[in-house]
């Protein structure tokens, strides 16, 4: 990997806008040449709490997130080092022993329904995606194959910017 830093995209918008669909589709576009860290694998680890008491949760707050690790990783991508990325169990609803390596790479995409939240996350962004559908629009669309087939309705479900 050269010395330059990785371009990074982030990719936010609410509960199935289809931000996940975009980003693992800019990612199999772009192959080897992304490192794709999804926000949902830093969710804080439950496991300590009853589990009836776990899916009484608020997941779409802040205080869900690990966001000093998630930001922490971010950084680490962007310097050119390898990070350990938690992996969480979604039906256990809490973090997996294991973990999955993700490499830096010239592209890397952070993406999550809190990525625009923290000021220290958007700095580090050269372009930021809110992905902007209804549920049931994205539905639709991860089903149909519109993310995936490009046109027209991709340009109506998301704006970016790449200014603060």
């Amino acid at each position: 990997m050269s010395a330059a830093k990785p371009f990074v995209i982030g990719i936010a918008g609410g509960s199935a806008s289809g931000k996940t669909t975009l980003a693992r589709a800019l990612a199999q576009t772009l192959g080897q040449r992304v490192a794709l860290l999804p926000m949902d694998h830093y969710y804080r680890d439950l496991s300590h709490l009853p589990f009836p008491q776990r899916l009484q949760v608020n997941y779409d707050h802040p205080e869900a997130f690990d966001l000093d690790l998630y930001v922490a990783h971010a950084e680490a991508l962007l310097r050119g080092s390898l990070v350990e990325m938690p992996l969480y169990d979604f039906k256990a609803y809490a973090r997996s022993p294991e973990t999955e390596r993700v490499q830096s790479a010239p592209v890397v995409i952070l993406e999550g329904i809190l990525v625009l939240y923290p000021e220290a996350l958007r700095r580090l962004m050269d372009l930021k995606v809110f992905v902007d559908a209804d549920a049931t629009s994205a539905s639709s669309a991860g089903s149909s194959g519109t993310w995936r087939n490009g046109g027209a309705p991709l340009r109506r479900w998301w704006t970016s910017t790449s200014s603060g």
